[in-house]
């Protein structure tokens, strides 16, 4: 009874010094973690304004002019072999 008593005991400290460790470390760590998500966000809305204006500009290019056809062409040498590209 004694023995399974201590070892009760020893396991009920072992799990209050966890949870103390735990909420020390997350009381701590907490402003660096915002940090990091705040940094995590804003890297996410920079990539999304890039793509927005990479889209922008490819739909200007395209209401300009841009690419409207390909031309087919055909070099041939002089020993029959011959190259199809477009250009």
């Amino acid at each position: 009874m004694q023995y399974t008593l201590g070892i009760f005991l020893i396991l009920l400290i072992a799990v209050v010094i966890s949870v103390a460790i735990f909420f020390m470390c997350r009381s701590y760590m907490g402003p660096f973690v915002e940090r990091m998500e705040e940094a995590r966000q804003e890297r996410r809305w920079e990539r999304a304004r890039r793509a927005e204006r990479r889209k922008m500009e490819q739909r200007r290019k395209d209401e300009a002019g841009g690419i409207t056809c390909l031309t087919e062409i055909t070099i041939t040498s002089e020993d029959s072999s011959s190259f199809t590209g477009l250009v």
